[in-house]
């Protein structure tokens, strides 16, 4: 339990092996000795889950056609407060079976790019990796790719643990090194460091940092690059003017670090084609509605403000 917040932790641990007695179910067994709370282990050679058949059912309904044990899953990763994916690696990658598994996770992505909708309710989620191989000590692709697949889960990476060299113990019984098992320890220590929930003016400082830099002759090239990129996503018949305004627009100026850019459009533009035409894994999208029939609602598009973060996009009809 997590005794700042008093909620239960919840840990999802995905096993990509099909060995139970191997050095991924070992691992996954000390790591459950470690964890509190409510811990959910997934084996995708035993579950009962059938990889994505591009049916594209998902690009016009908020569900996935195929109805089987994943939809067991898509709650467990919603309500997860910590998401491990836990896996041998077969010549240089994480295994076939589990990345079948993780095809499923098109649901998400097409949520987002084809209806603009997050499926995953806005929490914070830490993830990690649990990689075991017999000795090439060559897992760089795997690593990737499970970061890859905690990214589209929502889940921001913490730490890994890579244990190298299992086909040095005897079939049916792991041995695992004293080091690994401290780093797992230490992985567990990690994952029950769960942040107490965020008040409103804690998010907004978290999400918006007050930064102050020294001007960059950088800023002006990256309205360009963004104006460039606008025009070509929303059409220039549909733009009245694109301006750069705010503090970076100032030469020599100390200022936020973020470019602030005016797209203004014409009142037949519908704002809703508008949105549409924004890929929502390129800009954050919020929206106050107008205080009377008058006014039209405000809408603003963030674009990487949280990591590499640069460019804000006000919206106003001329």
């Amino acid at each position: 339990m997590n005794s700042e917040s008093g909620c239960m932790m919840k840990t999802l641990i995905f096993n990509g092996s099909p060995r139970n007695n191997g050095g991924t179910a070992t691992l996954i067994r000390e790591l459950e000795k470690s964890l509190a709370g409510d811990v959910n282990v997934i084996s995708s050679y035993k579950a009962n889950i059938s990889p994505c058949i591009d049916c594209r059912y998902c690009w016009t309904n908020d569900k996935c056609s195929i109805d089987d044990e994943m939809q067991k899953v898509y709650r467990l990763i919603n309500e997860a407060d910590n998401i491990i994916i836990a896996s041998p690696i077969y010549f240089g990658e994480i295994t076939g079976s589990f990345l079948g598994l993780m095809s499923r996770l098109q649901f998400y992505y097409v949520a987002r790019k084809f209806r603009n909708t997050e499926m995953l309710s806005v929490k914070k989620r830490n993830g990690a990796l649990i990689l075991v191989d017999g000795g090439d000590v060559y897992a760089d692709n795997a690593m990737s790719m499970g970061k890859s697949l905690l990214r589209k889960m929502k889940s921001e990476f913490i730490g890994s643990v890579y244990f190298s060299g299992t086909e040095n113990v005897p079939e049916n019984h792991t041995a695992v090194p004293e080091h690994i098992l401290a780093e797992i320890k230490e992985l567990s220590i990690n994952l029950s460091k769960i942040p107490a929930a965020e008040t409103d003016h804690e998010r907004q400082a978290r999400i918006y940092p007050i930064i102050l830099s020294e001007y960059n002759p950088a800023w002006p090239q990256w309205f360009a690059e963004e104006k460039a990129n606008l025009e070509q996503l929303i059409g220039n018949e549909n733009i009245a003017r694109i301006s750069h305004f705010g503090s970076t627009s100032v030469p020599e100026l100390t200022a936020k670090p973020t470019v602030d850019i005016l797209l203004e459009i014409a009142e037949t533009i519908d704002i809703e084609d508008l949105i549409a035409s924004l890929p929502n894994e390129e800009y954050i999208y919020l929206r106050k509605e107008g205080n009377s029939l008058s006014e039209h609602d405000r809408v603003i598009f963030l674009k990487g403000y949280l990591s590499d973060g640069f460019a804000d996009v006000w919206i106003g009809y001329t």
